[in-house]
Order: structure tokens, then C-alpha cells, then sequence
């Protein structure tokens, strides 16, 4: 996990479910990072209790920020096309298993990311 510290500045990941046991890693870790919810007011005090760079309430705020990493931590179905976008935005890219729906739609993600080496 030191590898981690080293080579990413900051991270982003989503307030609830999953998201709290990586932010709760992250903070372990001490690797800064900005929190993410569609609800404000729940993205405010995320981020006041991780004590976070700051935080989002739009994936598209997340893919225009500094953030490195992008820790996409949603539905299957949402990884192939947000996965996507946030490679297409210099991102860089966790995703908790299955990595895709499909060994096709996984693939298309490691192509993507390769791409941008």
C-alpha cells in the first residue's frame, strides 16, 4: 500500500457503502483524498469526517478535477461506461471485481488504459 502513497496525489471515492470502507483505508494510509455523493449535504459531512480535499456532487466534476485516482465504486453496469470516461479524463482507474460485465467489455477498459502508458 505504500506504492500507492507514492504514485497517486490524491484520490476520489463515493460516500456510502463500499466507498467508506476505501475512504477509511485511504485515511489509514494518509493518501489525500475528495469524496463524492449526488447529495450535498451528505458529500459535506463525507468529506468533514474523512477530512478531504473537498468533494463533488457530479461525476463529471470528479473527471474535471485534480483528483488522480477515480475509485469507481458503483454498479456492473456502470463500469464499462464511466470507466471509460474517467480513463478518457487522464484518470486513473479502480474498480472493485468484476472489473466488467463481460470479458469484452473488460477488455475494452484494459485497452483504454494501456492506451494511455
Amino acid at each position: 500500500m505504500k506504492e500507492l502513497q507514492e504514485r497517486h496525489e490524491s484520490s476520489c471515492s463515493r460516500c456510502r457503502g463500499y466507498g467508506r470502507v476505501h475512504l477509511s483505508v485511504y485515511s489509514s494510509l494518509k493518501v489525500p483524498v475528495y469524496v463524492f455523493s449526488r447529495d450535498e449535504t451528505a458529500a459535506r459531512e463525507c468529506a468533514k469526517e474523512y477530512g478531504a480535499l473537498g468533494y463533488f456532487t457530479s461525476f463529471e466534476e470528479v473527471l474535471r478535477s485534480d483528483a488522480d485516482v477515480v475509485d469507481l465504486i458503483v454498479d456492473h453496469q456502470s463500469h464499462l461506461p464511466m470507466g471509460l470516461k474517467a480513463l478518457d479524463a487522464g484518470k486513473n482507474l479502480l474498480l472493485i471485481k468484476p472489473i466488467a460485465r463481460t470479458v469484452e467489455e473488460g477488455e475494452r477498459l484494459i485497452r483504454r488504459a494501456k492506451e494511455r502508458e
